[in-house]
C-alpha cells in the first residue's frame, strides 16, 4: 500500500472486513444493487406472506424498518432466489422471490427451518380449486345458514350449487360509468357501495383503485371472488398477484354482462400493484393527467391492459366486497350464458293488414330468404292473447350486416334485458345489413318491455284509416316498440317491422359494424380510423357520440383507439377523416 500510512491501511482493512462479514446469505442473481445494504437492515421478522404463484412466494414488510431478505427453505433445504427488490424488503412494499423449483408440489417454510412461516407451491400442478357454481357458508360466528347462491345455465331451468369456504367474496364491474375525478379513494368506494346499495346485494364494498400511496391488493381481504351469480373469478391474492385472474369481471351489480368494449379505471397493474397513472389520485377529469385502464373482456389484461386520458367519462370500476352482510341476502337467478341471434328491422314496408301473427312471421322470412342469411324468423307482433316477447327465444341478439354475418356489437341481451322497457342498442339494421333512417317508425302492437298492447289494427288483419296501431321509433332504445312521442299510427300506413332469429341456428361469425349510409354520424361501437392528423395506427372503437346544442351539424366522438388512448375527436355529420377500420 505505497503512500498509505500504517493507521490507513488498518482503518481500510477492517471496512473491508465489515463489508464480507455483512454478505448476504441468500444468493440473489439478474438483478440491481439494493439501495440499502444488507448490512444496514435489519433481520428478516415483521413481514407476512401475501401470496403465493407457481414458483413464487409474495412477502409483505409490515414493519417500519427495512429488513433483509429471509432465507427459504424448501423441501428442507435452503435455496437461492431472485427478485427485483435486491437484498432488503422496504417498509410496506410487496416483494415476488422466484425459487426457481421444479415441478411439483412444495412446502416452503421462510426465515429459518423452525420458522412457523409456510406456504405451499403448486408448480405446474393444478392447485385445489373453488368448484362453480357455489354457495357461501357463513363464518362460525354468524348463526344464519349458509348462502345459497344459484346460477342458471341453458335450458334456464336448469340451476346447480355447492359449497366453497367461508372466506368468499362478491366482485362486479359497474354498470354506470365515470371520469378520473372520483373525489380519491373514499369516492370510488362510495359509488361502489351506492350502486351495491341499489341492487340490493348488501356488505361493504370497495373500488379497485390504487393511487400513490396504496396497492389496490392491499385494500382488499385475501379470499375467493365470485360474481354475482357465484361463479369463481379470483381465487385468492395469490390469482390477483400472478397478473392474470381466473375469469373475466364482465358482470355488473345488475347481473347483466358489460358489452365487449368494457373499459375500467384501475390505476393499477394486473398484479394489483399500483401505477403512475391515477388521475391525480382520482381528484382530476382534465386531459393532462392520465389512468391505467382494465379490460373487463380481458382475464390477462383486466387491471393494467390499457391507458386514457381523465377526461373521458366513459370508464367503469370494479367493486370488490369487503365485508359480507350480517344476514345472507336472497340472491336472484343470474341470466344464463345465451346463445347468439340476430335481428333486423325490414327494408319493406307494409299496412296493417299483416295477415295476422303468422302472415308478419311470413314477411320476415320472405326477406331473409331473399336476402339469402338463412335462419327461421318471426315477426315483433303481439295480438289480444299473445305478447311479442313470448314469441322469440331467449338469447343476445346482434344486428345483421352485409352477408348475413352478425355484429359484435348487441341490440338485446336476452329477454331479461327487455325487462326494463330499454334495449343494449337500438335496432338500426336491415335484413341486407343496411341502415335504416333514424326517423323510421315500427308496427310492434307492443310495450317496451314485450308485452302486449291493446292497438294491433284488428289482430293485424286490416289496412282501415281509422284504427290504430301501437307502433314504435327506431331511433330509441326506450321508445323502440311503443313511442308515446309519436303516438299510433293508422293502419293505411306504411311501415317497416321488426324480425328476430328463431330456433336452431349455426355458430354465427361476429363483426363489427361500421358507417352510417344515410349521412348520419357513426355509432356507439364502430371500428373506426381517424387518419388526419395521426398515424395510420389510429384505429379504435367509438365509445361515445355527444352532439352540440349550438350547432348541431357537430359531434364529438370519443374513441378508444388500439394504442392505448382515448381521445375526443370534434367532427362533422359526415366527418373528414374519420372512416372505417378495414
Amino acid at each position: 500500500m505505497k503512500g498509505i500510512t500504517p493507521v490507513i491501511s488498518v482503518i481500510l482493512l477492517t471496512l473491508i472486513g465489515i463489508a464480507l462479514a455483512g454478505a448476504t446469505y441468500v444468493a440473489y442473481t439478474g438483478i440491481n444493487d439494493a439501495t440499502i445494504k444488507a448490512s444496514e437492515a435489519k433481520a428478516a421478522s415483521s413481514f407476512k406472506i401475501v401470496s403465493t404463484s407457481e414458483n413464487k412466494v409474495y412477502l409483505k414488510n409490515t414493519g417500519s424498518e427495512y429488513i433483509q431478505a429471509p432465507v427459504f427453505f424448501i423441501d428442507g433445504g435452503a435455496v437461492s432466489a431472485t427478485s427485483d427488490c435486491g437484498e432488503t424488503i422496504e417498509p410496506g412494499k410487496i416483494c415476488g422471490y422466484d425459487l426457481g423449483v421444479g415441478i411439483g408440489v412444495h412446502e416452503v417454510v421462510i426465515g429459518g427451518e423452525e420458522s412457523d412461516k409456510k406456504s405451499v407451491l403448486y408448480v405446474g400442478v393444478e392447485k385445489p380449486a373453488i368448484d362453480v357454481p357455489i354457495t357461501i357458508a357463513r363464518p362460525p360466528t354468524v348463526a344464519s345458514p349458509p348462502r345459497v347462491i344459484p346460477t342458471t345455465t341453458v335450458p334456464r331451468s336448469t340451476t346447480t350449487t355447492t359449497t366453497v369456504v367461508a372466506t368468499s367474496r362478491r366482485v362486479f364491474v359497474t354498470s354506470a360509468t365515470y371520469h378520473g375525478n372520483l373525489g380519491g379513494l373514499a369516492g370510488g368506494d362510495a359509488e361502489c357501495q351506492s350502486l351495491a346499495n341499489a341492487a340490493s346485494l348488501g356488505g361493504i364494498w370497495k373500488a379497485w383503485l390504487s393511487d400513490s400511496t396504496t396497492n389496490a391488493i392491499d385494500r382488499i381481504p385475501d379470499a375467493a371472488y365470485t360474481d354475482v351469480c357465484g361463479n369463481v373469478l379470483i381465487n385468492g391474492k395469490s390469482d390477483i398477484a400472478d397478473g392474470e385472474i381466473t375469469g373475466a369481471i364482465r358482470r355488473a351489480e345488475n347481473r347483466y354482462y358489460m358489452w365487449e368494449y368494457t373499459y375500467v379505471l384501475t390505476g393499477t397493474e394486473n398484479n394489483g400493484m399500483k401505477t403512475i397513472k391515477t388521475c391525480n389520485d382520482w381528484t382530476d377529469s382534465t386531459h393532462h393527467y392520465g389512468a391505467t385502464l382494465g379490460q373487463a373482456l380481458d382475464n390477462a389484461a383486466w387491471s393494467g391492459g390499457d391507458g386514457a386520458d381523465c377526461g373521458a367519462s366513459v370508464t367503469h370500476l370494479y367493486c370488490f366486497e369487503t365485508e359480507p352482510p350480517a344476514t345472507p341476502p336472497v340472491m336472484q337467478s343470474c341470466p344464463a350464458t345465451l346463445p347468439d341471434k340476430r335481428v333486423f328491422v325490414s327494408s319493406a314496408t307494409y299496412n296493417g293488414n299483416l295477415g295476422g301473427l303468422e302472415g308478419g312471421d311470413a314477411k320476415c322470412q320472405a326477406l331473409a330468404d331473399a336476402a339469402g342469411i338463412g335462419g327461421s324468423w318471426v315477426a315483433w307482433l303481439s295480438d289480444s292473447t299473445t305478447n311479442a316477447i313470448d314469441r322469440i327465444d331467449d338469447a343476445v341478439y346482434r344486428h345483421v350486416l352485409a352477408g348475413g354475418v352478425a355484429s359484435a356489437g348487441v341490440a338485446i341481451s336476452g329477454k331479461d334485458d327487455l325487462s326494463d322497457g330499454t334495449l343494449t342498442y337500438r335496432i338500426r339494421y336491415d335484413e341486407n345489413g343496411d341502415l335504416t333512417s333514424l326517423r323510421t317508425r315500427v308496427y310492434t302492437g307492443t310495450d317496451d318491455d314485450g308485452t302486449k298492447m291493446p292497438d294491433t289494427c284488428n289482430e293485424w288483419t286490416t289496412s282501415d284509416s281509422l284504427i290504430v296501431a301501437t307502433s314504435g321509433y327506431i331511433s330509441s332504445t326506450t321508445d323502440w316498440s311503443s313511442s308515446i312521442a309519436i303516438g299510433m299510427r293508422y293502419c293505411n300506413s306504411n311501415l317497416p317491422i321488426y324480425c328476430f332469429e328463431k330456433g336452431t341456428t349455426t355458430t354465427i361469425a361476429l363483426v363489427s359494424a361500421c358507417g352510417d349510409s344515410d349521412g348520419g354520424p357513426f355509432d356507439v361501437g364502430d371500428r373506426v380510423v381517424f387518419n388526419k392528423g395521426l398515424n395510420t395506427e389510429s384505429a379504435g372503437i367509438i365509445r361515445t357520440v355527444v352532439g352540440f346544442a349550438s350547432n348541431p351539424s357537430y359531434y364529438e366522438y370519443v374513441i378508444a383507439f388500439d394504442t392505448g388512448y382515448y381521445a375526443g375527436i370534434t367532427a362533422q355529420r359526415s366527418p373528414e377523416g374519420l372512416e372505417c377500420a378495414q
